[in-house]
Parts: structure tokens; sequence; C-alpha cells
């Protein structure tokens, strides 16, 4: 069963009459079983004799609720502080200031090793709160080392700087420190940046012991969670929900999230639910409870429809949660509360179909392209290593343009069956996962080929890069099996930009899947796509032209299908094959079980009969759509080891596709 948790701010749970009112209206309409009551609503931590009065209220509040049949806890919403917020509150705050390697810095933002701010605050504080009978406790994601304010990246104030020369070796400025990861040989700069990376996650690991013992020491049954973002330059999720959990391998929950706060960027929600399902698969398998978060912050009630927000939370758990945090609630001094009930009474419907997800997800990891993400990612950086190297918080997102192609996605290497790099990718990996790339399969831009040809792999990839076009280049495709038909493509360069390469073929065996043409018709480059398979057996799919994006051209997409059937050795478990719609696509599959497929339409059009191809031997599929009875479908035609089934599919649904034995009970 999926889980259904609502935030709630202090202005509702604090005041005696809002609080009986608040636990009167979700007693009526019973739309969910879990309330974490957030310590603050501004985004620096309140003042120490504030938090003792709201520890001494939440007591209260949290026996009500559990008398109420609730699930209740606390969400601190202020570990570090999050942004620059409330600038004359922060004057009461005292502790070492959170500084990035420029020396920015944020009233009311603290560094997470300062024994000031430790000691004379956090500790008091979440002991008073676990003090307070919470089952958990959420630790919201302030807790993070980029993204405080004017502070980006860090953290280096004066004890933090100290420490890291000290690791280091180093004698110097800060300056000459951020130029220190700027300058050397690949090599050097490599293991300076893992180096970095590794000092990150031991800031952050010292932050959840400390977290961890003080909780703890008051009761050890308290469950402790953490709210995330894809943050690469400090993550490692499978040492930290450890030491959440602490010796005894406790219950450890996790609340992936960050972004989509409106539904006017449908970009943006997949993106979201991109990262989640990233975060998802780097957890251990002992985190059971993965809540994602919900954002309708601010609260305005125009941000967000009820229908938008009861489908994210579909949608986040087919990346693969297991429940929802509700985010959505405001300020009654802003709009009354009944404002916010038909969220609540959509959501209440929405979950039931929520249940039937997580049931068919049955803990499965996604399979399919690995787009080269891990918790070293950020080492992909070019230049400005300690700024973000030119980073969004959620990371690179070149392969942006991949997630309408109705192709399945893997989110750890070892539930690949192939990969898809960039230039950041293939700077990141390690040479162990390169190999794994490139002795099974891969898809390669023009820089992740640049660039793994310097790192020694030039052998493995069959093509050396010639001439760059920076203007008037089309693709024009060639006579090859991986092609549909002959065609012509135009991504606009005097417009959108985007470098056209040349690839010059340098094995026996490399082959030509396009040309470089101008608006003449006249060959400027014999090849800018091709295909070879090396010594180790790899297939490898290179793409010069437009890799990532404008892909939506009929020919083109069903020739990028057509590739990664290829490179993943015929064994995509799910896939549209049909240019209509926009699609995301989510795979689960196991040997025995069956394929399970999410088919999300992320068009604002319908789709009738739109063919989605699954592997499998069966020639049924039980089809599942939301507050619809679910129904058997039979296949409309076979090619090998896969089954074309026709469905429709409504603008913004998500259904699901199950062809396992536990699917057909009741079914003939």
């Amino acid at each position: 069963m999926s889980q259904m948790s609502l935030r709630v701010t202090p202005a509702i749970w604090e005041p005696e009459t809002e609080f009986s009112s608040f636990l009167a209206r979700l007693n009526r309409l019973q739309a969910l079983d879990e309330v974490a009551l957030l310590t603050g609503d501004i985004h620096i931590a309140p003042s120490l004799e504030k938090m003792t009065v709201r520890a001494g209220i939440l007591k209260k509040r949290i026996s009500a609720l559990e008398a109420a049949g609730y699930h209740a806890g606390i969400n601190i919403l202020c570990t570090l502080g999050h942004a620059a917020e409330d600038w004359k509150g922060a004057e009461s705050l005292t502790g070492e200031l959170f500084m990035d390697i420029d020396g920015n810095s944020s009233p009311g933002n603290f560094c997470p090793q300062g024994e000031i701010w430790r000691n004379s605050y956090l500790k008091p504080v979440y002991r008073m709160l676990a003090e307070a009978g919470p089952e958990f406790i959420w630790i919201d994601d302030d807790l993070r080392l980029h993204n405080h304010g004017a502070a980006s990246y860090g953290c280096f104030c004066d004890g933090c700087f100290r420490k890291l020369s000290e690791y280091f070796g180093f004698h110097g400025s800060r300056r000459e420190f951020a130029d220190f990861f700027d300058r050397g040989s690949a090599e050097e700069l490599r293991e300076r940046r893992l180096k970095m990376l590794e000092w990150n996650r031991q800031v952050l690991a010292s932050a959840f012991i400390f977290i961890r013992q003080t909780v703890h020491e008051v009761n050890p049954d308290i469950i402790l969670g953490k709210m995330d973002c894809l943050d690469l330059w400090e993550s490692d999720r499978r040492r930290q929900a450890s030491l959440l959990g602490g010796e005894g391998g406790g219950s450890v929950w996790w609340r992936p999230g960050g972004g989509a706060y409106c539904d006017t960027d449908l970009e943006e929600l997949i993106r979201k639910a991109d990262t989640i399902a990233a975060e998802a698969a780097m957890l251990p398998p002992e985190v059971t409870v993965i809540q994602s978060e919900l954002e309708n912050f601010p609260y305005s009630r125009l941000q967000k429809s009820t229908s938008f927000t009861a489908l994210e939370t579909s949608l986040y758990c087919a990346a693969g949660c297991t429940g929802t945090a509700l985010n959505l609630l405001g300020d009654p001094a802003s709009a009354p509360p009944e404002c916010y009930e038909p969220y609540l009474l959509e959501l209440k419907e929405q979950r039931r179909f929520n249940d039937k997800i997580v049931r068919l997800n049955r803990g499965r990891p996604l399979r399919g392209i690995w787009l080269g993400k891990d918790k070293d990612y950020f080492l992909g950086a070019e230049t400005d290593f300690l700024r973000g190297g030119g980073f969004p918080v959620a990371g690179n997102d070149a392969s942006r343009g991949f997630q309408a192609l109705g192709l399945p996605y893997a989110y750890a290497p070892e539930h690949a069956l192939c990969g898809a790099l960039s230039g950041r990718e293939a700077r990141a990996l390690s040479d162990e996962a390169v190999l794994q790339v490139l002795s099974t399969g891969g898809y390669l831009d023009a820089d992740a080929v640049r660039v793994l040809i310097e790192r020694g792999y030039g052998g493995l990839i069959g093509f050396s890069i010639g001439k760059i076009f920076d203007a008037d280049a089309l693709e024009e495709s060639v006579a090859h099996p991986l092609n549909p038909a002959l065609f012509r493509r135009n991504i606009r360069q005097s417009f959108w930009g985007g470098r056209a390469t040349e690839f010059i073929p340098q094995a026996a065996g490399a082959e030509i899947l396009s040309r470089l043409v101008d608006y003449a018709g006249n060959e400027i480059a014999p090849c800018c796509s091709g295909t070879f398979t090396n010594a180790l057996g790899g297939r490898v799919a290179v793409a010069g032209y437009g890799a990532w994006n404008l892909l939506g051209h009929e020919f083109k997409y069903r020739q990028i299908h057509a590739v990664f059937r290829w490179l993943a050795a015929d064994a995509l478990d799910a896939e549209v094959p049909e240019c209509r719609v926009r699609t995301k696509v989510y795979a689960r599959a196991d040997e025995g079980s069956g394929v399970t497929a999410a088919v999300f339409n992320w068009s604002l059009e319908p789709a009738e009969n739109l063919t989605v191809r699954l592997r499998t031997a069966q020639d049924k599929a039980l089809l599942v759509r939301n507050r619809q009875a679910e129904s058997m479908v039979s296949a409309v035609g076979r090619d090998g080891g896969f089954a074309d089934f026709q469905i429709p599919v409504n603008a913004l649904e998500l259904v699901y596709l199950d062809t396992s034995r536990e699917s057909f009970c009741g079914f003939t």
C-alpha cells in the first residue's frame, strides 16, 4: 500500500483553534494516514527560545494525532538553513556561517561542521524534538553542501578551509585552492576531485552521525528520514542511509524531491520524475519507505490544478517511490483552509491507483538505457569545479530530449541493458564503468567520443573525430539496416546552435548511418553517425548531429529505436515504437515475473490505439488505468520475443501494462 503523508506548517498546528479545526477536517475527509509537523515556515532556523516553546506544543499535537489514529512525526525544516530569508531573525542565531570558495555567505545558513552551531543549537533542538515523542523525524534538504543563499558550493569557512588544507597538504589562498582543481593533468585533476567529493561525503556523514546519536540517545525507536534532491556534489545515499539507521540497521526513510512547483512546465515534471528515479535507484534495499516530495510551495491556488497534483503522485510512484509527502497547505492568513480541501479529496481518489502502482512495481528496479550518472558524476565538470562546474542543481540535462522518445531507462549501472553518454559522463565515469558500457552497448555523442579517445578507448569506438561544422549542416541518412528510410534532418543551427561533427571510420566493421550535407544537398562530410562492434563484443553507436535533441521527426525517431534495440541486443523490455505523442516509459522485469511497463503520455493530445511493444512470451497483458476497471488486452502482433499491444492513452495519462502471472488471476 502506498503512503500519503501531509506536511503541516506551524501556522496550522501551533494555535489550538487552528489545530482543532485541522484535525476535525482530517477526520472528516479520511484522505491520508500520516502527518509530519513542520518546525518552521521560514527558511532559516527559529530561535532556540521559539523552538523550546514549539517542542512543548508538538508533544501535545503528536499525542492528539496518534489518538486519532494517524502516524505522527516531525519535519525539521532547518538544520543548516535553506536560503537568505528573514535577515532580521537571523541576527538572533549564533554559529559559523556556511561559506563558498569565493567567501560568499548568507545570514542564518550555517556550516555543518561548526562546533558552536552544533552544540549550542542543533543538539538541544534535536533532543527536545525527540522528547516530543514522534514516530519519525524528517531532516529537510537544507542539510546539503550547496545552494545556501549567496553561497554556492562549499563549505570553505575558516574552520573548514583549515581542515581541507590539512587534508590535501595544501598551502595557499582560497582562490589558489579553486585553481588547484582546474589546473593539472587529467589524472591529477581526477584524483583531486575524487578526494574532494569524498571530503564532502565525510562532512555530511559526520552530520548524520551527530543527528542520529542525539535523537537515539532519547529514543532509539524514532525513525529518521532524509529529504533529498539529486545533489551530485556530495551524494552517497547508501552510506548516508546506513549512518541514519545506525549499527543495528534501523529503519530509514527517504524523500526525494525538489522542483515542479507549478503545472505550466511539463519538462520540469519529467525532469523531477527522472531525478527521483535516479535517487531511488541509489538507495540501499533496506530503505523501504520512499516518499516523493510533492511541492505546491508557496501554496498559491493557481500554481497547480488538483488533477495535476494527483498525477504527480502517481508518476513519482512509477519512478520508484512507495508514497508521497504532500507540501500543499498554506498559511491560513493567506487562504482559508477549505481552499485546499479539493486537493485532499482528489488525492484520496488517486491513492487507489498509487496502491496498484506500488503493488505492480513489486520493488523491482527499472531496467533499460543507463545515462551514465552515478555518485561521482560531478567529476564531469570541465572547469570551475569548486564553483559547480556549470552544473544545474539537478545535474546535467543533456539527455532531456530523450525523455519523450518512448524508450526505457535504467538508473543504476547494474540494471543497464546499454548506455548513452555525453562528454560529462565520459569524463566522470571510472574505467570500470566505461568498460561496462563499451563492452555491452553504448550511444556516444561527439564530445563523449573525443573524451574517451583521450582516455585511451579509441580502439573500442571504431571512429575518430574529423571536421566540425557550426552552421548550415544537415544530416542525411544512407542505406543501412538500422535506417527505416532515407531521410534528411535539419536541427536549424542558425536558430538553436549545436555543432555537427564528422566521424572518420578507423576500423574494419565501422559502418556509416548518416552523412552531412549542406543546403544545396552537397556532401560536406561522409559520416556523422555510425555503428561499430568492438573486440570486446560491445556495440557502439556514435552520433555527431543533434545527438540529444530534435529527435521527434518520424524517420529519426524510428532510427533511434532501431539503434537502441541493436545496442541492447534486443533486450529492451518495453518501448513505444510509434512517433505520435511524447511518452515516458518505465520498465521492470525479472526472470519468471513478466514485464511491467508504465507509459506516460505527456503530450496534450490523446493517442488511440498507441502501440506499446513488450519483451514477453505472453500474448495478453493486464491494462491498469486510473479510476477505471482493470482489463485484459490481447497482442495485435508479434516480432519474435516481442508482443505489440495497442492501448488508449489520454493526454497527461499514466497507464500500466503487466504480463506477470499474478496479474492474470481473475481473468480468463
